[in-house]
């Protein structure tokens, strides 16, 4: 893949960099998953460190000298997508102090703890002195990278290359309207409720962490390769090719909110696991984009996760959560357990939310942010800002700080220009299924056995994952799904679902 000399020394220099990168990412799972609470000053400072010494490595003079001759020369596929990615993220180190890298993971680390406290306890203003700082980092972040209109594109471009608010802008306007349609046929119809029997009954831990591993294991799950635990907020941490993490959560009640969150977790994995083990080590060995990334997790969890057939094979497992499910589940059979999967309805919590109503709560926090590194509102006043705007798109209120602001790690992560990705991603997914079920059958049909689940995984190594970053998120659509950015497919999927159902 990398024949050229100049690239292989490149190449050798950034194996360095990436050692890092995995020891930072190794640190990060560590932190939600066993590091005790009063570890993250002394871990806050060593990420520190290791990101100015990656910084350091990446804008090496003898690094940077190679990059530039190398320019000059032929270069196939694989070693221009070095070149170029290399490049994009150079450009935005030379800009940034390693003070203020510094400073922003010291910041990061804390704030994780923080917010963990804060939600427990139902209290923002615990957690708004972190977020403030955070906040104020960032906004130096980009006055120092620079923005042509709006200091928000400089952070979404972090997590999706390319995307602006201008885009964003037309996006969500584009969505609003249609979704909030079909929410209002859905709501019209004598088969809708507000409410399923299967959302207050409590359930075995115990049985739902072995639904969760069987569930993993009939996705083919490679658990030398995979591993899964707990966690307050679901994540994915990719070590390396051979070595990713994931986590899922336990409630008492409402169990299909661990099994979606396994499920969204190891779309996420797959694409990791799938990459071409000769990008690894190298700017390609990662997924492309948040917005690539979230269409495979928000196509296992939705596409398939939410199917009847898929369900369908673990009924008997989901009888064993507790008896109270049981004697709901010999009434109702499976078609009250695919209602409960897809119910809509208006609802506080975002990794909760239904497939129609999901957007609405990632347009809130697009709002948000925006607004919040802008500069035209301020921390202090999110709770309320918060409360507002849910009640304008879903005509609902939190009633805590728990349940509202506080809900998601992502802010104390400093990962603004984060969620819209959730949206971007969801839509790709409807491409995916689209350009699926022209090329290999329909997804309901290859879903119910493991021979189809096989066939799905191979389609999407061979359309997405293998690729790694070799390609820009736009150039993945056109080149492998001869399709832009559209969100037709979707609509489509989900007015042809819900009418259905409904």
């Amino acid at each position: 893949m990398f024949t050229n000399p100049l690239i292989v020394k490149i190449l050798d220099h950034y194996k360095k960099i990436w050692a890092i990168d995995t020891l930072k990412a190794l640190s990060a799972w560590d932190l939600e998953v066993y590091m005790p609470e009063n570890g993250a000053y002394f871990r806050g400072q060593a990420m520190g460190i290791l990101g100015t010494m990656q910084q350091k490595l990446l804008l090496d003079n003898k690094f940077l000298t190679l990059i530039k001759k190398v320019q000059n020369d032929k270069l196939n596929i694989y070693e221009q997508a070095v070149v170029r990615n290399l490049n994009r993220v150079i450009e935005k180190n030379k800009k940034i102090p390693s003070k203020l890298l510094e400073e922003i993971e010291e910041t990061t680390n804390q704030a994780q703890i923080e917010w963990r406290k804060a939600r427990e306890n139902n209290d923002f203003q615990q957690f708004a002195p972190h977020l403030k700082k955070i906040v104020k980092l960032l906004r130096q972040k980009t006055k120092l990278i620079g923005y042509k209109t709006h200091p928000y594109n400089v952070l979404l471009d972090d997590y999706e290359q390319g995307l602006t608010v201008e885009k964003l802008d037309i996006f969500f306007g584009e969505i609003e309207e249609p979704l909030k349609n079909l929410l209002q046929y859905v709501q019209r119809s004598s088969k809708h409720t507000e409410h399923h029997t299967l959302e207050n009954l409590k359930y075995d831990k115990g049985k739902m962490r072995e639904l969760n591993n069987k569930v993993l294991a009939y996705l083919r799950a490679d658990k030398t390769r995979l591993r899964i635990d707990e966690s307050t907020h679901p994540f994915t941490e990719s070590i390396s090719v051979d070595d990713v993490r994931i986590t899922t959560r336990y409630t008492d009640t409402n169990f299909q909110n661990s099994l979606t969150s396994t499920i969204h977790e190891y779309g996420h994995a797959l694409y990791e696991l799938q990459i071409n083990k000769d990008l690894t080590t190298t700017p390609l060995g990662g997924g492309v984009s948040l917005g690539v990334h979230e269409s495979q997790s928000r196509f296992f969890e939705n596409m398939i996760g939410r199917s009847k057939g898929f369900l369908n094979i673990f009924l008997q497992d989901i009888k064993a959560l507790s008896p109270q499910i049981a004697k709901y589940v010999e009434n109702e059979g499976i078609d009250g357990v695919y209602r409960y999967f897809n119910m809509v309805k208006p609802g506080l919590i975002r990794v909760e939310a239904d497939e129609i109503t999901y957007h609405l709560h990632i347009k809130l926090r697009y709002q948000i942010e925006k607004d919040l590194i802008e500069g035209n509102i301020q921390v202090k006043d999110l709770p309320a800002i918060w409360n507002e705007t849910m009640e304008n798109l879903l005509n609902i209120k939190p009633k805590s700080d728990t349940e509202g602001v506080l809900q998601d790690i992502h802010w104390s992560l400093g990962a603004i220009g984060y969620f819209p990705t959730y949206s971007i991603g969801t839509f790709n997914s409807g491409l995916i299924k689209y350009e699926l079920e022209k090329s290999i059958g329909m997804l309901d049909n290859l879903i119910v056995n493991e021979q189809g689940i096989e066939k799905i995984q191979a389609f999407l190594k061979d359309k997405i994952h293998k690729h790694g970053s070799t390609y820009t998120p736009e150039q993945l659509l056109v080149d492998h799904f001869n399709s832009k950015f559209s969100t037709q497919y979707l609509i489509n999927h989900l007015e042809e679902k819900y009418k259905k159902i409904y």
